[in-house]
């Protein structure tokens, strides 16, 4: 027997609510009636899977979560969930492993939508061990042992004390967090992420917003710092067109580029020779 938040027309009211429309507006957008959305929210009619199918497609679900509206309905899910390293993504693989050796010398890491770094490229493996002499705290790390990147920006041991700018971009990064868990939906993995963020020190609940004085450049950089020394640079995002698998729909390939000429030298001339054989 399933539970209320288990129902079909639950689940539907509550994406429909999520991406902010109402019955009307949403019965046009996909081809129905409002009173055929109202029939389906309230369990008085139930959908075909074509109609699941497109009431999904209408509200952008993720795949995942599509697969959850079908098995809501009385349907077997649809999309796969496999991981990265399934014999049919193998062409997908290589695309990734591509572009992550194309980054160099400058760091790029594979994310997932909670941002567990699953790769990283030579540069990336560098970087970070230049600002952090010691392995990432164990409390950055996820179950499987991938390092979190949000969670070592505000770990007091992880990268935070080289990042002149935290609030800034914490503030940044929180918010693009909370906004990514209403797109795609909350879980209790998510929550936990959250969770383990408040208890770091000096995260407030609600971080300071940009200030006008950081408006000056056309993109909010990372500022490092390490002795002497000072980074800056700015990311990218890349995420693979139209994803059919619910495992690669999640990753995300975060780029960084060099945001002013002391930092493009650094990364070119001398941190490839750290650590480097003599």
């Amino acid at each position: 027997m399933h539970s209320t938040t288990d129902t079909f027309g639950f689940l539907l009211k509550s994406w429909r609510q999520r991406r902010g429309l109402s019955q009307l507006a949403f019965a046009e957008s996909c081809g129905a009636s409002q009173r055929h959305i109202s029939f389906l929210e309230s369990g008085r009619s139930q959908p075909s899977r074509q109609m699941v199918l497109q009431l999904a497609a209408g509200l952008d679900v993720p795949l995942h979560e599509r697969n959850a509206l079908l098995n809501a309905a009385g349907f077997a899910p649809l999309f796969r969930e496999a991981a990265l390293d399934h014999p049919d993504s193998r062409f997908v693989r290589q695309a990734i492993e591509l572009l992550l050796a194309k980054q160099e010398p400058y760091p790029a890491a594979l994310i997932d939508s909670r941002w567990n770094q699953l790769r990283t490229n030579q540069a990336g493996t560098r970087f970070s061990g230049f600002l952090m002499d010691a392995a990432p705290p164990p409390e950055t790390l996820d179950a499987a042992g991938h390092p979190n990147l949000i969670k070592l920006l505000m770990h007091p041991q992880g990268v935070r004390p080289f990042v002149q700018n935290w609030q800034s971009i914490a503030a940044f990064l929180i918010q693009r967090l909370k906004l990514d868990a209403l797109r795609i939906g909350g879980d209790e993995q998510t929550d936990q992420l959250f969770a383990e963020l408040a208890r770091f020190p000096g995260v407030p609940e609600v971080l300071p917003t940009l200030g006008a004085s950081q408006l000056d450049s056309p993109v909010l950089m990372t500022h490092f710092r390490k002795g002497e020394l000072e980074l800056r640079f700015f990311t990218t995002l890349t995420t693979l067109g139209a994803p059919l698998d619910a495992g690669l729909e999640q990753l995300r390939l975060e780029s960084y580029f060099p945001a002013d000429d002391a930092t493009e030298h650094f990364m070119t001339h001398i941190l490839p020779t750290l650590g480097a054989p003599q």
